[in-house]
């Protein structure tokens, strides 16, 4: 199975400020990178998406920006060095178009910081097994409707596992056209006995909505077209947003 997914690296030598919510900056530099190749897929993929079941999809998830230097102070974050960048779609045309993009830009403009371009390059295909090991690298969030209201589900409920195999499903459905059988997939806290519920929540805020979602690592038991969905797809809700990015743990995973 081909996978397609992107790693950008960018670098500043100095030492600069930036706040913790990066998701919609982030969400508005790869539409800027995907209309400078591909005008008209980054307008579909803004103001269309794919649609299935009444609802629109959009085939775009990347991680948190990963600084190698960082340091923690109480309203935003002071970083230096190299940033890692990765991304992933479903559709190869929305990658290409974002690799070529992002060459054309040169580097990532974060509010008045700009940090030049490294490399970009899409990473080997790895391989799906029905057992799989896998690391946050943004939170995972699961959204449902309770009384009118959005409700943001935590790890120690059970319809958290629920709605995580339900958009997997349509994800699913939507690439492979066909269904998927539900009952072939659990997911699990990878080491529960580790787990710190406090530890691994996030609030962060998104054109000033707060959205609630979970650091956590994940052990997923699917078929390999399944697996395949999360790497591409991330996993819960808001995936287009920078959410449920996921990297596989090769070195430990389960055959």
């Amino acid at each position: 199975m081909i996978t397609l997914r992107i790693q950008a690296k960018f670098h500043t030598e100095q030492e600069i400020s930036l706040p913790y919510n990066l998701n919609y900056l982030i969400s508005s530099y790869l539409y800027q990178c995907l209309s400078r190749s591909k005008a008209d897929l980054s307008k579909w993929l803004h103001e269309e998406g794919i649609v299935h079941n009444k609802r629109r999809y959009k085939p775009l998830a990347f991680s948190n920006l990963q600084f190698v230097k960082k340091k923690f102070q109480p309203n935003y974050q002071l970083v230096n060095g190299e940033a890692t960048l990765l991304i992933s779609s479903m559709k190869e045309e929305i990658c290409i178009g974002l690799i070529e993009g992002i060459w054309k830009m040169k580097g990532l403009q974060l509010m008045d910081c700009h940090l030049p371009l490294v490399e970009v390059k899409i990473l080997p295909t790895i391989e799906f097994h029905s057992v799989m090991r896998y690391k946050s690298l943004s939170p995972i969030v699961v959204a449902s409707q309770q009384e009118g209201r959005i409700h943001f589900c935590h790890p120690l409920e059970s319809r958290f596992y629920d709605q995580l195999r339900n958009t997997m499903r349509n994800w699913y459905e939507i690439k492979w056209e066909e269904k998927l059988d539900e009952s072939s997939v659990d997911i699990s806290i990878k080491d529960p006995t580790k787990f710190d519920f406090r530890k691994s929540s996030v609030l962060t805020e998104v054109k000033k909505r707060k959205i609630k979602g979970y650091m956590l690592d994940v052990e997923v038991k699917a078929p390999p077209k399944a697996q395949q969905i999360i790497y591409e797809q991330s996993l819960g809700n808001y995936a287009v947003q920078g959410f449920g990015f996921l990297s596989p743990q090769i070195d430990t995973e389960v055959k």
